[in-house]
């Protein structure tokens, strides 16, 4: 690898769309007007019944060099499936997307990217993978909060949510996610050993986070590159948390069948994540592992009482 600051390795922006004509102008225009040049976004839209695939296909138009569309046949994948999808057809196709080497970011439809965001996210990663070389890397960034119209919400989710980006152990990313998808830069390694993302998984981020936090590297950036657009259609969305009594209140919630529900879903990730890398973790963390799969038991106190074990020891 040539690390040179000269030396633009090619990057493939990974964009997964659903009726997202709303806002999806601002962010291509936002992703084509980057300081550093030498990318191309891979799309595919998810079955959407609104004019989305139309910008799509105006913009790789306008912009042949730049774009790749993925023929999704109007199928429907949720949004982890379709990024593993575009994650695959990466991997499979990096002669023809002009890849020496696979290194992908998420980008959302409805957020729009900073001027610097893939050069900062860039330097990190090839300063991380020159002092770790021929490992799994993930970059992550903090991002500004906006609302529908552009204005700021909060200019730093990290803090806005309270998120530790620095504390990325493995078991506090068994039961707390801490990295945002469309932040995300990860190397051909990571991508190779996360995919295909599970169906089991909760989320696409979450997963590339567990895997690289086992038997890799994440770095965080403490700065905003982007603005994460905060509106009724998210997926998931930015809501402000407050840790006072955070504690307490999850003791309070362990008979909360969502709450259950919720907790099922953390020992389903984690038992897919131990069927796949089990072999692969340290000896600490296998015992870690091996404690979180507890959280899969047919005893709701049993279950809920590892998980609040979790949060009140790493999270």
């Amino acid at each position: 690898m040539n690390s040179s600051p000269s030396v633009q390795p090619r990057v493939a922006i990974v964009l997964a769309t659903y009726n997202g004509e709303e806002f999806l102008r601002p962010q291509l225009d936002s992703l084509l007007t980057q300081e550093y040049v030498n990318f191309v976004i891979v799309a595919r839209d998810d079955g959407s019944r609104d004019a989305t695939p139309a910008i799509l296909q105006h913009y790789a138009s306008m912009h042949p060099e730049k774009f790749q569309l993925l023929d999704s046949g109007g199928m429907n994948l949720g949004a982890s499936a379709s990024f593993s999808m575009l994650i695959e057809y990466v991997l499979a196709h990096e002669e023809l997307l002009g890849l020496e080497q696979a290194y992908i970011m998420f980008c959302d439809q409805d957020d729009v990217w900073h001027g610097d965001k893939i050069g900062k996210s860039m330097r990190v990663m090839l300063a991380l993978e020159a002092k770790h070389p021929h490992r799994a890397c993930l970059v992550h960034s903090d991002l500004r909060v906006i609302d529908e119209q552009g204005k700021e919400l909060a200019p730093s989710f990290f803090a806005y949510q309270e998120i530790r980006p620095h504390k990325h152990t493995f078991a506090r990313l068994l039961v707390s996610n801490s990295v945002t998808g469309c932040t995300v830069m990860i190397n051909a390694k990571l991508a190779t050993l996360a995919s295909p993302i599970p169906t089991q998984a909760i989320m696409h981020d979450w997963w590339l986070a567990l895997v690289t936090s086992s038997i890799g590297y994440v770095r965080p950036i403490d700065e905003a590159l982007m603005d994460y657009r905060q509106h009724q259609n998210n997926t998931l969305g930015a809501v402000q948390i407050n840790r006072t009594g955070f504690a307490m209140r999850k003791l309070r919630r362990l008979n909360d069948p969502q709450y259950d529900k919720f907790n099922a879903r953390l020992a389903t990730q984690a038992a897919s994540f131990a069927g796949r890398h089990f072999a692969n973790l340290k000896n600490r963390d296998i015992f870690v592992l091996s404690i979180a799969l507890w959280m899969k038991s047919r005893y709701r106190w049993l279950r809920n009482g590892v998980y609040l074990g979790f949060i009140w020891l790493f999270a």
